[in-house]
């Protein structure tokens, strides 16, 4: 017979001393407790159930182009190259195109004043979207950095680097400035050279260099506050990779050495998840003139700017684009397959479930895609907010880039 907890709590029914309230007590608070490994198969079959829908298409093919969120149901697609026919060729673009994830448009918005391709873009403290240097026209680097005001839907430039370079990494250390960090410069010699550029006097000034020269690293702040930048590719096939994680100090404006990664990664993506630590996600881990690109399957978490493995899964990959997919999980899409000179595009998927520290399957995209963005654009309905994720363009294969954006909810 079973008796409701209330009725326990006021009979206190005993048996051979021992209290039938703690025991069914106990079980009463078992089902509040987090999911454990057998809950798992019932999450996938729930999850997998899902599938990919075509949104609507660019107008342009795009690949190592940037994209952002502009409100809550709107993504804002930035330069890269277009058109193009290899990974790393194209055109340098500075059109720029809105998708209405509600609506399912996609409209053109206001060109950026000059072309960036292989650049960085961020989110200011006011929802507005900063983009800095990179390829730009006529194959020329650009110092220039522009920002994207997302209530007139236009652009301005407001400065320029001291460097110009591409395949750098950037990230905001307080509201007004951004340090800019490795890349390459317009020789194609990979820097150490660091800098500090700020969005309202759009002056930057130099800071100490970096421990050693790199491009396509990963940078962000760590639980605990750290500004981290780490990994990176070196020069050319076969060059070192460093695995130091290094935070700025932010009061002498130099660097420090505060922890090494599991693995030399480059091509990688570093997450802020839920629970205030970074996530690292895959990534090139070494190259071979005559085998290519090799790629890691792991998931590094951090805790006080230490990272270690969290979880590993059976694709190896790299380039990849990770997203928010709920509270609890992030969604990865795409990237190149490990171990190719001429790489395929991949067009699975998976999810990491922060709580659990667990890869699982993700619905198969429609599409393969690599150099590619995906966004979180939770649906909000009464009050209520559903996952909804769109992947979009990228490099597809060897005959050019899709213009396809998919949408999972």
């Amino acid at each position: 017979m079973r008796i409701p907890i209330h009725t326990l709590i006021s009979r206190r029914i005993s048996y051979g001393g021992l209290s039938l309230f703690v025991v069914f007590l106990a079980l009463a608070l078992q089902s509040c407790k987090a999911p454990t490994e057998c809950d798992i198969p019932r999450q996938k079959e729930r999850l997998t159930s899902r599938a990919w829908k075509v949104l609507g298409n660019l107008r342009e093919g795009r690949n190592y182009f940037e994209a952002q969120p502009i409100s809550s149901s709107e993504g804002l697609v930035m330069g890269g190259y277009a058109n193009g026919t290899h990974p790393l060729n194209g055109t340098p673009s500075r059109s720029c195109e809105i998708i209405n994830a509600d609506q399912k448009t996609i409209t053109l918005a206001e060109a950026m004043n000059v072309a960036h391709a292989e650049t960085v873009s961020l989110l200011t403290a006011d929802s507005n979207v900063v983009i800095l240097s990179g390829m730009s026209d006529n194959g020329v680097l650009t110092p220039s950095c522009e920002i994207f005001d997302r209530r007139t839907r236009s652009w301005r430039v407001v400065g320029t680097l001291l460097l110009a370079r591409r395949q750098h990494t950037a990230l905001f250390i307080n509201t007004d400035e951004i340090l800019v960090v490795g890349g390459r410069d317009e020789s194609v010699t990979i820097t150490a050279s660091a800098e500090i550029f700020n969005i309202r006097t759009g002056r930057s000034r130099r800071v100490a260099d970096f421990p050693v020269a790199f491009c396509i690293g990963t940078c962000g702040i760590a639980e605990n506050g750290d500004v981290l930048v780490m990994g990176g590719n070196g020069q050319g096939f076969g060059s070192v990779r460093s695995r130091a994680v290094c935070r700025f100090n932010r009061t002498n404006e130099t660097w420090e050495t505060v922890s090494t990664l599991p693995e030399s990664l480059a091509a990688t993506s570093a997450v802020k998840m839920s629970d205030g630590r970074l996530g690292i996600f895959y990534g090139q881990t070494d190259d071979d003139e005559n085998t290519g690109w090799m790629a890691s399957n792991a998931v590094y978490t951090e805790r006080q700017s230490t990272f270690s493995a969290a979880s590993t899964s059976p694709t190896k990959r790299y380039w990849a684009t990770v997203s928010e997919w709920n509270q609890d999980s992030l969604l990865i899409v795409g990237g190149f397959e490990s171990g190719s000179l001429t790489p395929r595009a991949l067009n699975t998927a998976e999810w990491f479930d922060v709580r659990q520290q667990r890869i699982f399957p993700a619905p198969d995209m429609l599409t393969p895609r690599s150099y590619a963005h995906s966004l979180s654009l939770p649906r909000s309905t009464e009050g209520n907010r559903t996952p909804r994720v769109l992947a979009i363009s990228g490099f597809s294969s060897w005959t050019g880039s899709t213009t396809s954006v998919e949408v999972l909810e």
